[in-house]
């Protein structure tokens, strides 16, 4: 019985859209797909999604893990290690909005980054960055600001 529960729990599946043509080799790479092809800077209220990336910086999928208010949203590690580990992703990268446009990261910014980092470092996974997003063209990268090894 056990053993039946667990097969039915691993064939959930998790949606993602799939983007095979697009290499993220840096911090503006992943601003340009954020606002290119993601229409970022148009999102009313944060939302937070995980980019799955193979070992080449291939994008192999991204996922909206969660949409949140105006100025905050839950980001919980198990749905982005989900995400990550049935993508088969060798790195991701963290993305997220501000509405009011203020790149600045907050306390929880940090302290998510920090707590997603080590969750999937667990399994063997990399954070390369956490980038957020502001009016068009606006963006701060985590890893350039010190907050990611």
């Amino acid at each position: 019985m056990v053993v039946k529960k667990f097969e039915l729990l691993l064939q959930e599946s998790v949606e993602w859209e799939r983007d095979y043509d697009v290499i993220l080799n840096t911090s503006e790479d992943v601003a340009d797909f954020a606002f290119h092809g993601l229409q970022a800077h148009t999102w009313d209220r944060e939302k937070f999604v995980a980019i799955a990336l193979n070992s080449k910086a291939m994008v192999i999928g991204y996922n909206v893990v969660s949409i949140g208010s105006l100025s905050t949203t839950t980001v919980h590690p198990r749905e982005v290690i989900k995400f990550a580990v049935m993508a088969n992703a060798a790195a991701v990268i963290l993305l997220h909005n501000h509405p009011s446009g203020d790149v600045t990261p907050s306390e929880t910014d940090i302290e998510t980054t920090m707590r997603l980092s080590e969750a999937l470092k667990l399994v063997g996974i990399k954070v390369l960055d956490h980038i957020i997003t502001g009016e068009k063209d606006s963006f701060l990268a985590l890893y350039r600001a010190g907050y990611i090894e």
